[in-house]
């Protein structure tokens, strides 16, 4: 059956059963980077439906890929017989919200043509005295998605392309320097830009050396400060992990935690974001909610599971990572609130600090008490103003309590597909 058959099938089933449908179809076209060539393409197309009854409060689910309408009624039979197993939490039913919100999506870019971008990427490839490989790839991706239950139904269509380069070195010192970027709009597509981006970065960072011990400024890049405000900030605020005392800040709802320059919103409907959604895989309506307002964690988010457990009201923000998957708790877009001053100007004031272009460490760390430590795997020294030596195997230790409360941003934001965030500034931090 085609998606639109599927669809129908399902929504009319809907009508009369307890079930839910959760339907994917993704299609990709990628290619590999490698030393100076591209690789040739490889399209993928992946398909599944899950779906989900619920019997006497209690539910069950299943997926099947080969989708016909004789199938889907035996999935509809096996999930009832494992929610007749009663395990899992006991609901009441599906969420049935409406959401009036909508978001843009660009038409352009699910026609996109990877094979178009080849001889531009290929051209870009350059030797240099510096370059001894690049490795990396670049993928066009396009997603359907529907969601349906009893009440309520939404149907998504998302597509971007996106392009990763690591370049490594041959200098004395061998050093290694890359540069990513996510486009959403077709006529944005300019993957000849982040070469040159991730060029400069290689050679940005040749020759590193054993950084020395000391108190120093540390100014994070835009990739490095996403993934250390994602995974230390960010995904603590899960309510499966406050509820089960996983995270540091299972007692500090509505407490100024971090700095008052932080401020964390989810924002569900934004045009050409691909986590913009309407409603979330449950049924329940997506929001804007400030996660961290000012410093003060303000909201902690539900998917219907840990809602009931908690005895909280669901946040919409019920996901699967996968048709495959049950559903867990995730965000949609995030946007990190911009500080005031730019990057440059923040970087000619320093007198003794470091550029943090790439940590190591980031999962080792322990949410549960908030105690991590990083590795700063490539960065530059800045000495009054100016960057001199690139450095390498510094450490930086804390506990996310303390590390982030006199926390400073940057005016510039880089958009990561489903997040804009700035780069992030840490004031005298002492480092091993």
């Amino acid at each position: 059956m085609n998606k639109n058959k599927i669809f129908d099938v399902c929504e009319r089933i809907a009508k009369k059963e307890k079930v839910e449908f959760s339907y994917s179809n993704v299609y990709s076209s990628s290619a590999k980077i490698e030393s100076f060539d591209v690789s040739k393409i490889n399209n993928q197309e992946a398909s599944g439906l899950l779906v989900r009854a619920i019997v006497d409060g209690y539910s069950g689910y299943t997926t099947i890929t080969e989708i016909t309408e004789k199938n889907i009624k035996e999935a509809i039979e096996k999930a009832k017989k494992i929610a007749k197993l009663k395990k899992g939490i006991k609901i009441k039913d599906f969420g049935g919200d409406k959401n009036k919100k909508t978001y843009k999506v660009d038409k352009e870019i699910l026609e996109l043509d990877i094979v178009d971008k080849i001889p531009e990427i290929k051209k870009n490839l350059t030797k240099d005295k510096h370059i001894k490989s690049y490795e990396g790839g670049f993928r066009v991706s396009k997603n359907y998605t529907f969601y349906i239950n009893p009440h309520t139904s939404k149907e998504s269509n998302q597509g971007g392309a996106n392009i990763g380069l690591q370049i490594n070195t041959k200098d004395k010192s061998p050093s290694n320097g890359g540069d990513s970027q996510t486009f959403t709009k077709a006529k944005d597509v300019d993957f000849v830009s982040v070469i040159d981006k991730a060029k400069d970065k290689a050679k940005f960072l040749l020759n590193p050396v054993q950084g020395k011990k000391g108190n120093y400024n540390l100014i994070f890049s835009q990739e490095a400060t996403a993934q250390i405000i994602l995974s230390f900030i960010v995904q603590p605020t899960i309510g499966e992990l406050i509820y089960k005392k996983q995270s540091y800040l299972f007692d500090s709802l509505g407490k100024v935690i971090f700095s008052k320059n932080l401020t964390i919103t989810e924002k569900p409907q934004l045009d050409y974001f691909v986590g913009s959604e309407e409603i979330d895989d449950e049924g329940f309506k997506t929001t804007e909610k400030k996660i961290i307002d000012r410093g003060k964690y303000a909201t902690t988010i539900y998917d219907q599971e840990y809602s009931v457990i908690s005895g909280k009201k669901e946040t919409g923000n019920g996901f699967r990572t996968g048709v495959y998957s049950p559903v867990t708790c995730g965000f949609t877009n995030l946007v990190v609130a911009p500080g005031k001053q730019k990057e440059k100007d923040i970087i000619s004031n320093t007198k003794n600090g470091i550029y943090v272009q790439d940590v190591m460490g980031i999962h080792t760390s322990n949410m549960a008490n908030g105690e991590f430590s990083l590795t700063i795997n490539s960065g530059k020294e800045i000495v009054d103003g100016k960057y001199k030596d690139t450095i390498t195997n510094l450490n930086f230790t804390g506990n996310c309590k303390d590390a982030f409360r006199d926390m400073e941003l940057t005016k510039e934001q880089k958009f990561f597909g489903s997040a804009l965030i700035p780069a992030m500034v840490l004031k005298k931090r002492r480092l091993i």
